[in-house]
């Protein structure tokens, strides 16, 4: 026959008391888990509305810039932005004297000339860096363009290989909307800009 085994009051069995043991270590594994992933949310917001804030002086430098070089322009830009965490740049001028397009890169914001002539497509010379804090050698290329040719500017949150059926419309603003839809990755923030060369003024 078994035995009934009798037990003090408050002392506890070693089985319960690994038991017990586990359980506090997975609170604290809990709790460190949530104080992480807290501090984390916070440093990502803190990095997007610096990223906000380096970008919109960004957009101001450009706007008070005295010079339509594109050269000139990023390196203004750097410049001004000395001391911050930097940011990502790509920028095209169209010469509607000449029919031409001069652009350069700087980071990773993906440029494509759709052409309405050979060659089809062009794609932008990125050089890695970050202007206002790693500025690399920069390098422009200047390409003829034509009337209807589709420029495309997207960040590294929507698929490079955008299919050119989606460029044949005539809102522009449509076609960022669907490219948005349809290539945005969901693994970075998305931007895509649209613009149609109007062709030489008559």
């Amino acid at each position: 026959m078994g035995r009934a085994v009798a037990r003090k009051p408050g002392v506890r069995t070693k089985g319960e008391a690994n038991m017990e043991e586990a359980k506090k270590a997975q609170d604290r594994a809990i709790e460190t888990m949530t104080v992480w992933a807290d501090t984390n949310q916070k440093v990502l917001r803190d990095l997007t509305e610096l990223a906000a804030v380096t970008a919109k002086e960004g957009v101001r430098l450009l706007e008070q810039a005295q010079t339509r070089d594109v050269v000139q322009l990023v390196r203004y830009c750097h410049e001004g932005l000395r001391g911050s965490r930097g940011l990502v740049m790509s920028l095209a001028m169209f010469d509607s004297r000449d029919n031409t397009m001069t652009w350069i890169g700087v980071g990773n914001v993906s440029g494509t000339l759709r052409c309405s002539l050979p060659p089809a497509r062009r794609t932008l010379l990125l050089r890695g860096g970050l202007v206002g804090n790693a500025l690399p050698r920069l390098q422009l290329s200047t390409v003829p363009v034509a009337e209807g040719d589709t420029l495309i500017f997207a960040t590294d949150g929507v698929v490079a290989s955008i299919d050119d059926r989606l460029l044949q419309g005539p809102s522009l603003q449509r076609i960022a909307e669907q490219i948005l839809a349809r290539w945005r990755t969901g693994r970075d923030d998305a931007l895509a800009l649209v613009a149609r060369y109007r062709g030489s003024a008559k």
